[in-house]
């Protein structure tokens, strides 16, 4: 049995299972550009704090069933805001963390790229590259994340999976079947949007990406 996993997620036969996603609010680093991914666990920002708030009603207008949460401090804080309306427990799982990005942790891409050719070659011929020397490479990111993403759904069931950007924009991607060069083409949602994802006849599709907060 996978961690984090919870048979109250367990629901009705159905033919459609929906999740709905959202990214945690702004912190410092995000603004500031620097790469933070697992290896960083920083919290909200003041402005993020008050994203979330603000943000949580409209999620939790969807209704979801159930909540599955990356354990970092800023999916958690984010979460929080609308599983207190939701009256909703929520699952935490490791698979839903953000990328390992090694040894950029701290550091901005422009910093990286400078310094670093091999990764700079990758990025302008739009390769996946192993982050940090240490770290995962996205496609890596993708199948980690996609398998959490396929453990959650339910049918009969919408489940909000609060989680990262990239975590988020990868996990559907392996979801989707893509390959690399077809993730390049899906935009990483910004801090507290949220996005839409449907199964039917066991074949996922995005009904909405990528909606920015009413706030």
């Amino acid at each position: 049995m996978p961690r984090g996993h919870d048979p109250r997620l367990e629901g009705p036969a159905s033919s459609r299972a929906t999740l709905l996603l959202w990214r945690h609010g702004v912190t410092d680093w995000n603004a500031d550009h620097r790469f933070q991914g697992c290896n960083a666990d920083i919290p909200l920002s003041s402005v993020g704090l008050e994203q979330a708030r603000a943000a949580a009603p409209g999620v939790a207008a969807e209704r979801p069933d159930a909540i599955v949460c990356s354990p970092m401090l800023r999916a958690r804080q984010t979460c929080d805001a609308a599983a207190s309306l939701l009256g909703l427990d929520v699952v935490y799982d490791d698979r839903l963390r953000e990328i390992d990005v090694g040894q950029w942790c701290g550091r901005t891409p422009g910093d990286v790229l400078a310094a670093d050719p091999a990764y700079a070659a990758a990025f302008a011929e739009r390769r996946d590259y192993r982050m940090g020397v240490t770290g995962e490479t996205r496609m890596e990111l993708a199948a980690r994340v996609g398998a959490a993403l396929a453990d959650r759904a339910r049918d009969g069931r919408c489940v909000l999976v609060v989680a990262h950007g990239w975590a988020l924009q990868m996990g559907v991607a392996h979801l989707l079947g893509w390959d690399y060069a077809q993730v390049l083409a899906l935009r990483v949602m910004g801090n507290c949007a949220t996005s839409l994802l449907a199964r039917e006849g066991g074949h996922w599709r995005i009904e909405r990406w990528n909606v920015p907060p009413a706030i």
